[in-house]
């Protein structure tokens, strides 16, 4: 095991909300239902997050349902234009 990996949820402004830093071994998904789970308490206003496409799953979901509660929402692509008519309480996840 090498390495690192940065799990970072930004609302539509790019702002950070939630950042975990694992090690490389450990799945994106895994990854970041350990960061909501830690930040849980920091994200009371979060009505939905929005995920790229490595974050497929019925399981992921149901967990960030359970902790967060709000449903994730897989998108093609994070342009600009589309970012910005969400509501600020959008959180989108990055790898």
């Amino acid at each position: 095991m090498s390495g690192i990996k940065r799990h970072i949820a930004v609302d539509a402004n790019g702002f950070p909300h939630a950042v975990h830093v694992t090690t490389a071994n450990i799945s994106d998904k895994a990854g970041a239902v350990e960061m909501f789970d830690r930040a849980q308490a920091s994200l009371p206003n979060v009505k939905n997050i929005l995920c790229d496409g490595g974050y497929i799953g019925q399981p992921f979901a149901d967990k960030i349902k359970k902790i967060l509660g709000c449903p994730v929402e897989i998108v093609n692509s994070f342009l600009e234009e589309d970012v910005l008519v969400l509501e600020p309480v959008n959180l989108s996840l990055y790898r």
